[in-house]
This record gives structure tokens, sequence and C-alpha cells, in this order.
């Protein structure tokens, strides 16, 4: 008997618009780059992951969604924070 394994994931409703995400994802990114440089962000994975406005994001939207240019890596201070209190309790 063959027993195919499947993944199951129940998709994260982004309450925020698509430059909160862009920059929350930019947020998560930059705490794995420092594991590994030369690994890039795959929007097109994570748009399969968010809902906004009961949907799936384009990958193409969000990956150029940006209300303005950060300025330094300091913009991403509190969702950093976030990350690694969440990290910490698992």
């Amino acid at each position: 008997m063959f027993i195919q394994w499947r993944n199951y994931f129940e998709p994260i409703i982004w309450e925020g618009g698509l430059a909160e995400l862009n920059k929350f994802i930019k947020a998560l990114y930059s705490v794995n780059s420092k594991q590994d440089n030369k690994s890039k962000i795959e929007w097109k994975a994570i748009s399969s992951i968010f809902i906004i406005d009961k949907d799936f994001t384009d990958p193409d939207k969000l990956k150029g969604a940006s209300a303005s240019k950060m300025g330094s890596t300091q913009e991403l201070k509190p969702f950093l924070s976030i990350i690694k209190s969440a990290i910490l309790k698992i």
C-alpha cells in the first residue's frame, strides 16, 4: 500500500495593503538573508500564501508594491521584532 503525502496549509488572510505586505516579506527575507546571501525572494510562491480582499495576489503587483522607497533598514525594525518573537515562541 502506497500513501502519498500532500502538503496542506491554510492561506494567510492579510488585512493590510500590498505595500505593507511587500515590506513584511522583505523583512522576512532580510532575516533569512543573513544566513544565505544568494537567495532571492520567490514572489510567485509567496503570492500563493497570502489572500488580500478575498483573493490571492498577483506576484508582479506584490513585488512592485511600495508606498515609498525605504530610506533605511530601520523601517523594517517593527516587523523584525515581530518575526523574532514569533520564532522564539516556536
